[in-house]
């Protein structure tokens, strides 16, 4: 379970709820695997938990778009 301090950071540090899931999944999966295993392999049990913890709706996916990121560009 995410902590209010980590769900506020998450809220500051990006834009959109789309990136706040991510981030926050990311997160949590490096605190307990001490690595960012590929997005592919997070079970949807743990993205729908961290889903309802920060309060963001199932319309919105999680995952990166490679054509809206700018980190994520020319990665292929």
């Amino acid at each position: 379970m995410p902590q209010p301090d980590e769900l506020e950071w998450a809220r500051r540090s990006t834009r959109g709820e789309r990136p706040r899931l991510g981030l926050l999944v990311l997160l949590k999966a490096f605190q307990q695997m001490r690595h960012f295993p590929p997005l592919d392999s997070i079970p949807r049990p743990v993205v729908e938990h961290l889903r309802a913890a920060a309060d963001i709706g199932s319309a919105v996916q999680f995952g990166y778009d490679a054509r809206l990121s700018p980190t994520l560009s020319g990665i292929t």
